[in-house]
């Protein structure tokens, strides 16, 4: 009987198995270790992706290697001299949970699960900052509430960590947006030079960008945040924007229409018209 049958059949046998946490970055390779105990000889060796089919990815048996199973791995897979899976390089999808099934020379059976974790790394992220009050020149000698946005390009499995520079946010003075995307903070004119930074994260990355939000309140901006009025985008600009194109559509349509006739006209009358020429006299 086939080896790889063998190990199929001892699939169903009560072994304990130990699991154990690997994570991964896009583009990058992972090795995934059977994790051996010492003494212990490897005869035969199977491994297999955990999903709704439970696909093959590589074998060995008394040192024939076979890793060319029709699985998302294929030509990504490799199984190194001490029996490591390598995968490279990594993809988002290939996050997900390896069974390595080892027989050794004694006969003895282990089985090692591992959980794969697969990451995008994060981009360095922007901050947009949006102010709350209905008149930039009013507020800029008193408090002002301004709405900080942060997001990143780039990354998977993301959080996000607002912090001051020069301390702890007050809690009555903010709060958080859309998991954290999103910073609401109530300014005073003695936040004149606090800095607030956000830091997007996940486990194989972090990057981070601060602005101070108080320069907003004033009128100004900087390369790092743009100001912008809520009411005067929804009230003045998207209005303006429909009325034109209401406008110019209607026109377009006559236009084309116009242009049509004229030119089935003039065919019927047989005139011929000079490309060349800008105006007929």
């Amino acid at each position: 009987m086939h080896p790889v049958y063998v190990l199929l059949m001892l699939l169903h046998c009560q072994v304990n198995a130990s699991s154990i946490l690997v994570q991964g970055v896009v583009g990058e390779s992972v090795s995934l270790t059977a994790d051996l105990p010492q003494g212990f000889v490897i005869r035969e060796i199977l491994w297999k992706h955990l999903t709704s089919k439970e696909e093959i990815v590589a074998t060995s048996f008394k040192g024939s290697v076979e890793t060319l199973y029709r699985s998302r791995f294929l030509e990504r897979i490799g199984l190194l001299s001490n029996f490591s899976l390598q995968i490279s390089p990594l993809e988002l999808g290939d996050s997900g949970t390896f069974k390595a099934l080892l027989v050794g020379t004694e006969g003895q059976l282990l089985i090692r699960i591992l959980q794969l974790a697969v990451y995008e790394k994060v981009s360095k992220p922007t901050i947009g900052v949006f102010i709350s009050g209905t008149d930039l020149h009013h507020i800029s000698e008193s408090s002002c509430e301004v709405f900080l946005t942060c997001s990143t390009q780039n990354g998977s499995g993301v959080s996000y960590i607002w912090r001051r520079e020069d301390g702890t946010l007050r809690n009555e003075s903010y709060s958080f947006l859309d998991g954290g995307k999103v910073l609401r903070v109530q300014l005073e004119p003695s936040d004149r030079q606090a800095s607030l930074s956000c830091t997007v994260a996940n486990p194989v990355s972090h990057e981070s960008t601060a602005v101070t939000p108080w320069s907003i309140c004033q009128g100004k901006t900087d390369d790092k945040a743009t100001a912008c009025e809520y009411k005067y985008l929804l009230f003045i600009v998207l209005p303006l924007l429909i009325l034109f194109f209401a406008a110019a559509v209607p026109g377009l349509i006559y236009f084309l229409k116009g242009s049509g006739k004229k030119t089935l006209k003039d065919a019927e009358n047989g005139i011929e018209v000079d490309e060349n020429a800008s105006s007929i006299l």
